[in-house]
C-alpha cells in the first residue's frame, strides 16, 4: 500500500489493516480516514512496514503505558493518551533520550494550561539547548526566571515596557550577561541611560558596548570610571571658564584635553595659563 505519494513510501497491506484496526480501537468506528493516514505515515517514517513492525510498535506503546499515565497525571489529565501523544512520548524517550524524571521535571516548568503540546515544545527547546537531565532543567529554569526578573528591572529603569521579555532576553540580556556584566552593572547602566535620555534597549546596548570595550563589567568599576570622568569634566570646565566663556563640556573638549595632557604632556597650570591668554586674542 502506497501511503505517501511524494516519497513512494509503502507498507504491507496486512500491516496497514492492523493500523486501521488500532485506530478504530482507539477512536471508535467514527474515526476518519485522514487520521488513519496520518498515523500510518508517521509509523512508516519510524520504519514500520510489516505486520511484525506494527506488532513491535504496539508492544512499545504498551510498555510506555505506565509512564505515559504518570505524565498525564502530572499534566492534570485523566484517561489515556491519543496516538499523537504516544508518538510525542516515543520521540522524547527514543529520539531525544529523556527519562521519565526529566519529562516530569519539564512538566513542572510549564505555566498555565498544561498540555502534551506545550510539553512537547518545552522538551524541543531543552533538546536544542542540549539540556537532558532533570538537574539541568531545574538550573536552566531558575536562570530563566532570574533573567526575566532582570529584564523587567532593566525595562523599569529605562521607562519602557514589553508584554513578553523572551526576545529581549535572547537578543540583549543573555549576550550582556555572557560578556560578564553583573546584574548591578546592567541596572546602573540602565539608570544612567534614563537620566541621559537614552530610552531604548538598542541605545543601552551601545553604552554597554562602550563599557565592555573598557573592561568595565561591575557597578563598582563603572562608578569609579564615571567619577573620574566627572572630575575630568570639572577640570575642562575651569579651562573653558578661563577663556571667558561658560558652557557645557562637549566631547570635542574632552578630545582636545586628552591630546593636550595625554599626548603633548602639558600640565593643568600651563593649559589654564594658555586659556587665560586666549581671552585677549
Amino acid at each position: 500500500v502506497e501511503i505517501i505519494d511524494k516519497n513512494s513510501e509503502k507498507i504491507d497491506t496486512d500491516a496497514m489493516l492492523m493500523i486501521v484496526q488500532y485506530c478504530i480501537n482507539l477512536k471508535g468506528m467514527s474515526v476518519r480516514y485522514p487520521y488513519i493516514l496520518t498515523v500510518a505515515r508517521n509509523w512508516v517514517q519510524d520504519g514500520v512496514r510489516t505486520m511484525d513492525d506494527v506488532e513491535a510498535k504496539l508492544e512499545e506503546y504498551d510498555a510506555q503505558k505506565d509512564q505515559i499515565t504518570k505524565v498525564l497525571a502530572a499534566l492534570g489529565r485523566k484517561g489515556s493518551a491519543d496516538i499523537e501523544e504516544k508518538q510525542m512520548f516515543t520521540k522524547w524517550t527514543k529520539t531525544y533520550g529523556y527519562d521519565l524524571g526529566a519529562i516530569l521535571t519539564a512538566v513542572k516548568g510549564l505555566k498555565s494550561n498544561k498540555s502534551f503540546k506545550k510539553l512537547d515544545s518545552k522538551l524541543d527547546e531543552f533538546y536544542k539547548l542540549s539540556i537532558f537531565s532533570a538537574e539541568e532543567m531545574d538550573d536552566y529554569q531558575a536562570r530563566r526566571d532570574h533573567l526575566i526578573e532582570l529584564a523587567i528591572s532593566i525595562n523599569k529603569s529605562l521607562g519602557i515596557y514589553y508584554q513578553s521579555t523572551d526576545h529581549e532576553i535572547e537578543t540583549y540580556i543573555v549576550p550582556w550577561t555572557t560578556k560578564g556584566f553583573s546584574d548591578d552593572a546592567l541596572l546602573l547602566i540602565a539608570h544612567q541611560c534614563f537620566i541621559t535620555n537614552i530610552r531604548t534597549l538598542d541605545g543601552m546596548g551601545n553604552v554597554v558596548s562602550k563599557f565592555y570595550s573598557k573592561g568595565l563589567l561591575t557597578s563598582e568599576s563603572i562608578n569609579e570610571y564615571t567619577r573620574i570622568q566627572l572630575e575630568r569634566d570639572e577640570r575642562i570646565k575651569k579651562i573653558i571658564e578661563a577663556t571667558g566663556r561658560s558652557r557645557t563640556v562637549t566631547q570635542t573638549d574632552r578630545d582636545y584635553y586628552s591630546t593636550w595632557t595625554g599626548i603633548w604632556g602639558f600640565d593643568e597650570d600651563i593649559i589654564l595659563y594658555a586659556a587665560s591668554q586666549s581671552v585677549s586674542r
